[in-house]
């Protein structure tokens, strides 16, 4: 039997009710056995655990949870805490509920704020020009990814990064390529005649493995795709090794892609 695949709420209104969950991730630390000791995080991360503390009526409320886990945390000697996340859903909506999601750093210090809605707008044929009247912000709230302005950008290509991996671990990339940009998602909708990205555009590329082989520098390295909220800034030691191993996979990768925008 085929279910009729669910419908998407059109837009999100200034009377929508929405809910914030609250979410606070750790970090394994590594026990020395010799020693009979836990020792300082160190890459990769395995990341211990993902706890719920709680939902709330608004994101002021959900920050000060934040801002009183920070004070109650203890860094027991197994774990560190590594980060929280806050996700706004519609309330009442079974699917495509998700409006915007925010990740802080340990000490509760917001980090970034992802737009996630996904109305029935984002691929629709609407009308070009009262599309482009809109704000950013007013395209969000139609479902429509509306592109990052440059002072949204937390990263560049190049810059060394933390990537939290399927919830699981932390480990080490390099940016190669960023989120698209709010000129670059009008220019593209005047193209097609309309505004065709949504929530998956708003990530950053990154690449997380080197030395790059002959093989995958002939059919693509591995890279991986990432949201925007699950990149921080490395806050542990980086062995020199991967610096510059992953410094030589971006200059590998930047190579062949002016190379093919070259002969395109």
């Amino acid at each position: 039997m085929i279910l009729n695949r669910p419908s998407k709420p059109s837009k999100l209104s200034k009377t929508s009710k929405t809910i914030f969950e609250l979410e606070a991730c750790y970090v394994e630390n590594k026990y020395n056995k010799k020693k009979d000791v836990h020792l300082p995080p160190s890459y990769p991360l395995k990341l211990e655990s993902c706890r719920q503390i709680g939902y709330f009526s608004s994101l002021r409320k959900a920050e000060s949870a934040i801002k009183e886990t920070v004070k109650e945390n203890s860094n027991a000697g197994w774990e560190t805490l590594y980060c929280f996340y806050v996700t706004e859903y519609l309330i009442d909506e079974r699917y495509y509920n998700v409006v915007t999601r925010r990740s802080y750093l340990s000490d509760g210090k917001l980090e970034e704020t992802c737009l996630t809605f996904e109305g029935d707008c984002g691929y629709d044929r609407m009308d070009l020009e009262n599309c482009l009247s809109k704000t950013p912000e007013e395209l969000h709230r139609m479902g429509i990814f509306p592109g990052r302005r440059p002072e949204e950008m937390r990263f560049k290509e190049g810059d060394l990064v933390e990537y939290v991996e399927y919830n699981k671990r932390v480990v080490l990339g390099i940016v190669v390529s960023t989120p698209r940009t709010v000129e670059y998602a009008r220019e593209q909708a005047k193209k097609n005649g309309y505004f065709h990205q949504d929530c998956s555009d708003d990530m950053y590329n990154i690449l997380t493995d080197f030395p790059l082989t002959k093989e995958e520098m002939e059919n693509g390295h591995p890279h991986s795709h990432c949201d925007t909220i699950t990149l921080f800034l490395p806050r542990f030691n980086v062995p020199k090794r991967i610096r510059e191993g992953l410094q030589a996979a971006c200059k590998v990768w930047m190579d062949k892609e002016n190379k093919a925008s070259k002969k395109s």
